[in-house]
């Protein structure tokens, strides 16, 4: 399988945090078989002195990490 992908951020919330649109073109034997798609949003936590994140698909999958 080939793969090609694209990956568009951009600075939220005055710069505090990323928010990113990820695609993923999916390939067999040359036939495009589907695209992936995927939105995450990441910053630095305050409170919690790390780093957090979250992200959504197009599979219907959400995570937070």
């Amino acid at each position: 399988m080939d793969v090609v992908g694209r990956v568009t951020c951009e600075r939220v919330i005055d710069g505090l945090w990323f928010s990113c649109t990820l695609e993923q073109d999916q390939f067999a034997g040359g036939e495009k078989l589907l695209t992936w798609k995927s939105h995450r949003v990441a910053g630095w936590d305050v409170a919690a002195q790390e780093y957090r994140a979250a992200g959504f698909d197009s599979n219907g999958v959400a995570a937070v990490f």
